[in-house]
């Protein structure tokens, strides 16, 4: 059994939201969400915003937060240096720009966003946006089974995934997949398509993470009402996604048929003029399509 397993999930909560609180909430206005696994008039950051940008900037948040919140044992000091490495690895990444993204329902709310600083190739593997797998001892018990990064982990092991990672927000149509990197790291890989600089970097959770079937979802793409199957592949964790996109696809139905009562009216018009030349053979009319406009954009 690792040390990391040995690590208690409350301890772990703590740790990580340390971490948050002291590394990334200094460089945003709204903060992340949190554990909040301690009192909160204990829990608060070991100095002003701009000291701690600059030690994250500089390297020197490790020795900071180390003195400021001892742990207790040693298994506890090492996950919380090795934390504190992740989160900063992932702060100073020039690949990830943080943002304030609002929800609309059932209240409005505001939370972290992670977008693409810079154009990222299908395939590439994001090893700073990663995330440390806490297995749960005790599930039976339901303790953390409501706790916002209660996962499935490898094996189908119940536990917490805190890191990098845990701040992506869930997309029925994802731009990126987890993937297991070593032992109880996990980090993403983009999928089959690349992703635009200034694009929001998003993963899919589960099938059934915001209800049967993801019924309650309230991501980007089921509010757009593009979504209307998933279907999750076992081989290599690969996500296919069957994607109907309803409101467009009518809309350009209709954009077509009005174009081809254009195009039939059109023609309709060079018949009568060549007849009224009196042209002996009317060759026609031959035109190259745009299948998108259906538009002639040359004669003969």
């Amino acid at each position: 059994m690792s040390e990391e397993i040995l690590c208690p999930l409350e301890e772990f909560c703590r740790i990580d939201d340390i971490c948050r609180l002291n590394i990334v909430d200094p460089f945003i206005a709204g903060g992340t969400k949190t554990s909040k696994s301690i009192n909160t008039n204990l829990f608060k950051p070991c100095s002003d915003a701009q000291s701690l940008q600059e030690h994250v900037t500089n390297g020197t948040i490790e020795n900071i937060l180390i003195d400021h919140f001892p742990m207790t044992n040693n298994i506890s000091k090492q996950i919380f240096a090795a934390q504190i490495k992740m989160y900063r690895d992932f702060m100073v990444d020039p690949k990830f720009r943080l943002y304030e993204k609002e929800f609309k329902a059932p209240e409005p709310l505001k939370q972290l966003k992670i977008v693409a600083n810079v154009e990222m190739e299908m395939n590439l593997q994001l090893n700073t946006l990663c995330a440390r797998f806490m297995p749960d001892q005790d599930p039976k018990s339901g303790k953390y089974k409501n706790h916002y990064s209660y996962v499935h982990g490898e094996n189908d092991a119940l536990g917490l995934m805190l890191g990098p990672a845990s701040l992506i927000n869930h997309d029925c149509i994802s731009n990126t997949e987890y993937i297991l990197t070593s032992p109880n790291i996990t980090s993403v890989q983009v999928l089959a398509k690349n992703i635009a600089f200034g694009e929001e970097i998003t993963v899919y959770y589960s099938s059934d993470y915001f209800g049967h079937e993801n019924e309650g979802c309230q991501c980007d793409s089921c509010d757009k009402g593009n979504t209307v199957m998933m279907v999750r592949s076992p081989v290599g964790n690969e996500i296919k996604k069957f994607k109907w996109y309803s409101k467009k696809l009518t809309t350009l139905i209709d954009a077509i048929v009005n174009e081809i009562e254009s195009l039939k009216f059109q023609i309709g018009e060079a018949i009568d003029d060549a007849k009224k030349l009196e042209i002996d053979e009317y060759y026609g009319v031959v035109g190259i399509c745009d299948l998108t406009t259906l538009q002639i954009i040359h004669w003969i």
